[in-house]
């Protein structure tokens, strides 16, 4: 087995500047230390990728790692709708996820896209 060296610094720094240098479940720019998280559970380089790594605050980091606060697949969930949001935090999609009913509504009232017979 290989053992994991950890990130490189080059995509580090690229995953701070997608996310604009601040925590993307809370939103703020000044709650450092920042931490670089791998979305999915990282078995090896191969999930050091931009599109698994998102930035959160030291404080966030540990609350999607603790299982008592958050479920891991819920945070899993949460923390993906972030990638695809840019403008959204993960404490805004944690909200909608609990006030929804079904998948089928979350796209249509979250993002604020109309169906066929005008539905928000």
């Amino acid at each position: 087995m290989v053992r994991y060296t950890g990130l490189p610094e080059t995509l580090k720094l690229q995953v701070y500047d997608r996310d604009g240098r601040r925590c993307r479940w809370c939103g703020s720019t000044n709650s450092g230390p920042y931490d670089v998280h791998h979305i999915a559970y990282r078995r090896g380089s191969s999930y050091d990728v931009i599109e698994n790594l998102i930035l959160l605050c030291r404080r966030h980091h540990n609350y999607v790692h603790d299982s008592y606060q958050i479920p891991k697949q819920t945070a899993q969930k949460i923390l993906l709708l972030c990638l695809e949001s840019p403008g959204k935090t993960g404490a805004q999609l944690l909200r909608w996820e609990e006030n929804e009913k079904t998948v089928e509504e979350r796209p249509r009232r979250f993002f604020g896209v109309s169906d066929s017979d005008g539905r928000p």
